[in-house]
């Protein structure tokens, strides 16, 4: 069982990675050669980076069906939360806490993966 949880661990950050890597990659393409304002580039780029994300977990990761809504609806509920927990958690610690930015970033993209990791395989994909 342990060999199967840390392959799914390494597929997890190999899946995670490459969905950083396509959000910036799409940010920065639409923004650079194309124009495009930037909250709009980041919403589509965090539209392709989130589809890649639950296709990824889905087949790569947790060896599930990709076409399930319940498990999509999971999924977005997920992201949804992260979303929330990002954004609080950045104004608690910069404006409440007095946290510099870059503390409070790292707290974040250390925290956020270890939550979704506990979610996606104990709720999204089980």
């Amino acid at each position: 069982m342990g060999s199967v949880v840390s392959l799914q661990v390494v597929r997890f950050a190999a899946v995670g990675t490459l969905t950083a890597f396509l959000y910036f990659a799409g940010y920065n393409l639409l923004r650079v050669h194309f124009g495009t304002l930037p909250a709009f580039a980041s919403a589509i780029a965090y539209a392709a980076a989130i589809i890649f994300q639950y296709i990824g977990h889905a087949f790569f990761t947790f060896r599930r069906k990709i076409l399930a809504p319940s498990q999509i609806a999971r999924f977005l509920v997920t992201n949804g939360m992260g979303l929330a927990f990002s954004m609080i958690g950045a104004f608690l610690m910069v404006s409440v806490l007095m946290m510099s930015d870059w503390i409070s970033s790292i707290i974040i993209v250390v925290a956020l993966p270890v939550i979704n990791w506990i979610v996606m395989r104990r709720w999204v994909f089980n």
